[in-house]
């Protein structure tokens, strides 16, 4: 069974200044959903009910590794490409992941605290907020007592989200051969600051293993329920929904991403581990 409990008294909730939210350890995570109301210092004063428009930046610390790093924006649209409608004001965190192919599939990313010594999530709460109207209405933790077990062990499958950027001074490549190989590579979330990208390619260990327009990779996921037009460019190698169907190079892995214009290239890397290391 799994346990549904509000989380109150989220501490620190200052604009432009990051908050503390501590789940309980002792217990296995599937996700955290909380919900922020705020109204906007532009735009007369009005409300907000995109939480990407009030939260910026999202930390997720067990013990002093920092698991994952992302935007607000960038986890409400995973959401959305994974076929999750978010209602307005929410800002759900998947650890495990509905839209998996099988149950285990499901439950096996869950994030497993027994043995931890310490969980932190700090959301930055956005500066342009309106001083004085920001509030934190609830979060909401489901949990269970349950674990997945191999060879009669507790065992962590745990999935990073580490953000990178690069820079394109123009159209044409840019040459992505800084990604540490030895991990397996489930997605990596592009996204520019202006313009598009037109294609991708991917090399691991010598061998073309991707290579789409971004047109043919926005159909291929459409084929598994996944909405690619949420960014510029999902690399999926996990799209049949089974977790460990990902890209795993072993030395060498180049990606050659195609842009139409100058632009800051971004991506949020999700690579899945055996613990939080």
């Amino acid at each position: 069974m799994r346990f549904k409990d509000t989380i109150s008294g989220i501490d620190g909730v200052t604009i432009g200044m990051p908050a503390t939210i501590k789940p309980l350890i002792g217990r296995r995570h599937h996700m955290l959903d909380f919900k922020v109301t705020a109204n906007t210092s532009v735009a007369g004063n009005a409300a907000i009910t995109d939480a990407g428009l009030i939260i910026d930046n999202v930390e997720q610390y067990v013990g002093t590794t920092l698991v994952r790093n992302s935007t607000a924006t960038e986890i409400l649209k995973i959401a959305a490409l994974n076929g999750i409608t978010v209602p307005a004001n929410h800002l759900p965190i998947f650890y495990s992941e509905p839209q998996r192919a099988t149950v285990m599939d499901e439950q096996v990313t869950a994030w497993e605290m027994r043995g931890v010594n310490d969980f932190t999530i700090k959301p930055t709460f956005i500066a342009a907020i309106q001083a004085g109207t920001l509030a934190v209405a609830s979060a909401v933790d489901t949990y269970d007592f349950e674990a997945t077990l191999i060879g009669g062990k507790i065992a962590r499958n745990i999935l990073f989200h580490e953000p990178q950027t690069w820079t394109a001074g123009g159209a044409g490549l840019v040459s992505i051969t800084n990604l540490r190989p030895g991990l397996p590579l489930n997605r990596i979330y592009f996204t520019t600051s202006a313009n598009a990208i037109s294609r991708v390619e991917v090399i691991a260990d010598g061998v073309k293993v991707h290579d789409m327009t971004k047109e043919s990779n926005d159909f291929a996921l459409k084929q598994y329920g996944l909405d690619g037009t949420q960014f510029s460019y999902a690399l999926c190698f996990d799209e049949t929904g089974q977790v460990f169907n990902n890209l795993y190079p072993k030395q060498t892995l180049q990606i050659n991403v195609y842009v139409t214009g100058a632009c800051t290239l971004r991506g949020l890397i999700e690579t899945l581990r055996g613990d939080y290391v």
